[in-house]
């Protein structure tokens, strides 16, 4: 029996309002999908069950990426992850003299392994929450024990995503043939969903 072993994958962020864009090349731990149908609950008299009126489903993603190691490019990447947190803030204009928001802080998301869509643009998500896990970040350099003799290799990256679709998700009914419906992928090009297992045998 062989030991399942963790994938590195090529992962992208690109902040909508500015274009800069994040690459990272790390073990994806998880990539989690939750789906949660939201619904008007009205309770009458003599009645059982509440009437229900469906107001829409909720996507959410959650991501953690294992970022950095042994190799040369590993302060550059964990330099990366550690300013992923501006993300979190708007774009302001300050043309009036005054702040004022300018853009939201949306972003795209990229990866070919665990993401897949005919026309690839990235997903548009809304950012909920980033953590950055430095617990396995430092390591001490040889005889000595100062913070500035400390010097970062890997960080874990958490990050909760709400995507942001740009079309009407759903079953859509065929034009050409009454009560036959296409889902996903079949009826929309941009339309991304989660294709692979993070492990393998």
């Amino acid at each position: 029996m062989t030991e399942k072993t963790e994938k590195t994958t090529d992962f992208k962020i690109k902040h909508v309002a500015t274009g800069y864009e994040y690459r990272f090349n790390g073990v994806l731990r998880v990539f989690s999908e939750s789906f949660t149908s939201d619904w008007n609950e009205e309770s009458v008299f003599g009645r059982m069950d509440p009437i229900l009126a469906f107001k829409g489903t909720r996507r959410t993603l959650s991501v953690e990426l294992l970022i950095g190691g042994a190799g040369k490019d590993a302060p550059a990447l964990v330099k990366q992850a550690e300013a992923l947190p501006a993300l979190m803030y708007p774009t302001y204009s300050d043309k009036s003299g005054a702040l004022s928001i300018k853009d939201p802080p949306l972003v795209r998301i990229f990866d070919k392994n665990f993401l897949k869509a005919k026309a690839d643009k990235g997903l548009l998500c809304a950012i909920k929450n980033i953590s950055v896990d430095r617990g396995e970040s430092f390591h001490e350099s040889a005889g000595t024990d100062t913070m500035d003799d400390l010097a970062a290799n890997k960080v874990i990256l958490k990050m909760d995503l709400i995507p942001l679709h740009e079309y009407d998700i759903g079953w859509i009914e065929s034009a050409d043939a009454a009560g036959k419906y296409s889902f996903g992928p079949d009826a929309i090009p941009e339309y991304y969903f989660s294709n692979r297992k993070i492990t393998t045998e």
